[in-house]
Formats: C-alpha cells, structure tokens, sequence
C-alpha cells in the first residue's frame, strides 16, 4: 500500500464516481451498492496488478 500511492488515490476516485453515479432515490439498498464497489474495483485493481484482490467494501450511514 505504502509503495502505491497513486494506485489507492485511483481506486479512491473510482469509488466516488460509483457513488456519485448511484442515484439514491432510486435504489437505497446497500447490498447493492456494496456489490457494484466490490465488483468495479476488483476489476480495476486486477487490471493494475494481474491479482485477485479481497475487497471488502464497508459502507457507514451518517
């Protein structure tokens, strides 16, 4: 992680623009939303490094 910096600051953007693109109103269910952030960003990342990486998206209501 240390050594790739830009690497977590892309998948950072990647995940806002997954939400930012999410319309609340007309889907509010977070399994669905924890689904999409898993799938866009294992596949953003597999395509980076040739792994399969673990995500775990957590999703925190405020």
């Amino acid at each position: 992680m240390k050594e790739n910096i830009k690497l977590v600051e892309e998948t950072r953007s990647l995940v806002k623009k997954i939400l930012k693109d999410h319309d609340a109103k007309s889907s509010a269910n977070d399994t669905y939303i924890r689904n999409k952030i898993r799938d866009e960003v294992g596949k953003f990342l597999f395509q980076k490094t040739q792994r399969r990486p673990m995500v775990l998206p957590v999703i925190i209501e405020v």
